[in-house]
């Protein structure tokens, strides 16, 4: 069972990854002009965001720190549905995946974006509390290398995760969720760590709201069709 979800989702990174990365190298034009302006028609303004959340250490730290957790959290939780033997679970999960990356990579050629720390360019003082954990958007020079053309040989074993629309952040954290919801005592931390998380990608992620929003909002979308696709199956069995 460990063979049969490690194969499928690492086929899935690795393809998703490379497509982001041809998108990110080719011509089209960045529109974090649109995205910008979506925030602002919903009342949300990212620099302010970015400063309220620097304004405290701890917030800083808090929101970093479930940022980095989202990969090991996602691990944790298929581990525990391969312990607990639930092969529909992970099939629905590959599932979820699959159709949010092929979502996501549609999104990203729609609308390619640098993000909202490359839009912005903050002043440092408005996230040195961010800045004092680690460099901030870091995969903002791959991405740029790829748009002037100086990256030309990429190699897979270090492939950085360059996509701003949608946030691949969200869609893992909202479809690592729903796969943990049959198990209270992990879903609740879960839930917790992720919605943090979720919050987390703005600042930390450098995404516009409009990312996270589409993120999740095209995770819930891939969950809905999985869920329907299953139907039949299951009451054939």
């Amino acid at each position: 069972m460990f063979w049969r979800a490690l194969l499928p989702i690492s086929a899935l990174l690795t393809a998703g990854s490379t497509l982001s990365y041809l998108i990110a190298a080719s011509k089209l034009p960045l529109r974090d002009d649109v995205l910008a302006g979506v925030d602002h028609l919903l009342g949300f303004d990212w620099p302010t965001f970015l400063a309220a959340t620097n304004a405290h250490s701890f917030v800083a730290t808090l929101l970093t720190t479930a940022y980095q957790s989202t990969g090991l959290l996602s691990q944790l939780v298929l581990g525990w549905l391969i312990l607990q033997r639930r092969g529909d679970r992970l099939a629905e999960f590959i599932a979820v995946l699959s159709l949010s990356a092929v979502a996501l990579c549609i999104g990203m050629w729609l609308i390619l974006a640098a993000g909202a720390f490359a839009y912005f360019q903050p002043a440092p003082h408005s996230y040195e509390h961010f800045a004092a954990l680690g460099d901030m958007w870091t995969f903002g020079r791959t991405f740029s290398m790829l748009r002037d053309g100086s990256l030309s040989v990429v190699d897979m074993a270090s492939v950085d995760g360059i996509v701003s629309f949608p946030s691949f952040h969200t869609m893992l954290g909202v479809m690592t969720i729903y796969a943990a919801r049959d198990t209270r005592w992990l879903v609740v931390p879960v839930f917790i760590v992720n919605a943090t998380m979720i919050v987390a990608t703005m600042p930390v992620g450098g995404h516009h709201l409009a990312d996270v929003l589409a993120g999740g909002g095209l995770t819930i979308a891939a969950i809905l069709i999985a869920r329907r696709s299953a139907r039949p199956s299951i009451s054939r069995t």
